[in-house]
């Protein structure tokens, strides 16, 4: 079905089918090609996506994907039952062979500068400036359902989440306040301006369509406009939370990226802020309470009890995260969390 929808749409052979990352892939008259579902997009307009794929290119990033249409003038298609997108995968030669965690940061940094002075629409989604606006949002939906579930839980994991929201409430109203003590506290850098960045940078965000190569492909289905402290604090969550991974990794990609742009005592700050954020809590409870099939419960009620058991090595790395970086805490540079700093890590 795949192949046939392929060729229905945009009038390809597949070749030879693949994986690419967590993606079908394929190749034909010697191209790969990519499909990345829909819901695995960052959402963003994808006419915006496509000007930030040329505003790239133009500016030096050479190793962007392009969206291609189907023979209807589509941008979109439904393959395999998936409505999503194909993507053209283009390729370098590259001598190198090894993709260091310390190369990884600067050629991160490399990205931000090519993705600056993009003409971003007012229409479209805004990040930049506006986390504070959008946690709220979000804890605004988990309280209410926090309230609905209070009177009545039906099972353990109505249980666990009410008696845990009350904590991880304050983890995101420290993120929010952080948030807003570092927009008064710190005055505008010409470093501290928005980028063309990832919805989540991992180190599985850039692709390689060729086994063995280093040329790592930019996804511009996970392109937004967002400030650069957002990769960097998202590849450190990953790092840290997902991978258990050292400091000295983190390090080590920190000293890649400051090589070629240094971050501002405004950048650590949003840094850090973006961490207190309870991400993993916050998607794992929007997945259960949204979704109402029994195989997608029953996914993140797994996921949501991993969340909590973590959580005192999350706490681990929140309160030993400026110590572990050598980063300046004294009055004038970056506050640190009180409370994170004095109590016992939580326990479920």
């Amino acid at each position: 079905m795949f192949e046939r929808n392929i060729y229905d749409h945009y009038q390809l052979y597949c070749e030879d089918r693949f994986i690419v990352g967590n993606y079908e892939a394929f190749r034909s008259n010697g191209n790969t090609y990519v499909f990345i579902p829909h819901l695995e997009t960052s959402g963003y307009p994808v006419d915006e996506q496509m000007k930030m794929a040329q505003h790239l290119t133009q500016n030096g990033e050479n190793l962007v994907g392009q969206f291609i249409y189907t023979v209807q003038k589509k941008v979109s298609a439904q393959i395999d039952g998936d409505e999503g997108y194909l993507i053209y995968l283009p390729t370098v030669a590259d001598q190198k062979k090894d993709f260091s965690t310390m190369e990884l940061g600067a050629r991160l940094a490399y990205f931000h500068d090519c993705g600056i002075n993009f003409q971003v629409n007012r229409k479209s989604q805004q990040y930049y400036g506006q986390w504070k606006q959008l946690w709220e949002q979000r804890l605004q939906q988990l309280e209410n359902w926090y309230n609905q579930v209070f009177k009545q839980p039906r099972n353990e994991i109505d249980e666990a989440f009410v008696l845990t929201f009350p904590y991880y409430m304050g983890l995101c109203e420290n993120a929010m306040q952080y948030v807003v003590d570092s927009d008064i506290d710190e005055q505008y850098r010409s470093r501290d301006e928005a980028v063309i960045c990832h919805q989540r940078f991992t180190d599985s965000s850039w692709l390689c369509p060729e086994e063995g190569a280093e040329t790592y492909v930019k996804l511009p289905s996970e392109f937004i406009y967002d400030h650069p402290s957002r990769d960097v604090a998202e590849w450190i969550r990953f790092k840290i939370i997902e991978e258990k991974a050292s400091f000295s990794e983190v390090v080590s990609f920190l000293d890649g990226y400051e090589q070629r742009r240094p971050l501002s005592k405004y950048s650590w700050r949003m840094v850090y802020a973006r961490l207190l954020f309870p991400l993993h809590y916050f998607e794992v409870v929007e997945g259960y309470y949204r979704y109402h099939l029994s195989t997608s419960q029953e996914y993140y009620a797994k996921q949501f009890i991993t969340v909590l058991d973590e959580e005192i090595k999350n706490e681990q790395f929140l309160r030993s995260f400026f110590t572990e970086l050598q980063l300046p805490t004294y009055q004038g540079n970056l506050p640190m969390v009180d409370w994170l700093q004095e109590r016992q890590p939580y326990l479920r």
